[in-house]
């Protein structure tokens, strides 16, 4: 499948969340969404970003009825294994056999996996978190996106990333989440 779009409407998806058995992305309509797919859920760069990504739904999102979906292509075996210490308040995904990924149009890139790796920054942060765990399931250069979506269920904002360690800005979401805040 090709990329998504903004203006596109989300394609029907259904899967395992860790947490809470079967669900599909119906379930979220009514209410703004931020779906964001990581690699592997041993990646020590897409466990930072959870990291990072848990504080600011706790702190910003979440209060003003944001819900979340985080992705991995993962069995739901390693997303408890690895990223059982998160405790993330919203559903994470088990997609081993990637069907999310397609549908939402994510690619894979070898320029990607080597510019990511050598966000020292990044690695050096992930590394004193204790999040170096290597443990590759799917394709290691597997690069992430992040889609925020409508009550309706329309995509409005699309970050693909450029290379394994890129996502969306946060103060992109922030800016994005103001629509949604009642006075």
């Amino acid at each position: 499948m090709g990329r998504i779009k903004p203006g596109s409407i989300v394609p029907s998806l259904e899967g395992t969340s860790f947490s809470n058995g079967d669900i599909n992305i119906e379930q979220f309509r009514g209410a703004p969404l931020i779906l964001s797919f990581y690699r592997y859920a041993a990646c020590p760069f897409c466990n930072l970003r959870m990291h990072h990504f848990i504080k600011n739904y706790i702190s910003t999102y979440q209060p003003i009825g944001i819900n979340a979906i985080a992705v991995f292509q993962s069995p739901i075996s390693s997303i408890g294994s690895y990223l059982e210490q998160s405790d993330a308040p919203f559903d994470i995904i088990a997609d081993p056999k990637q069907v999310w990924y397609k549908k939402m149009g994510l690619k894979t890139s070898w320029l990607g996996l080597m510019a990511g790796s050598m966000n020292i920054k990044q690695g050096v942060e992930a590394t004193q978190k204790g999040l170096i765990k290597i443990n590759p399931e799917g394709p290691i250069n597997r690069l992430p996106a992040d889609f925020l979506i409508s009550p309706e269920g329309v995509v409005e904002k699309v970050y693909y990333g450029k290379n394994i360690s890129d996502h969306i800005p946060f103060d992109t979401i922030e800016n994005w989440t103001k629509q949604y805040v009642t006075v």
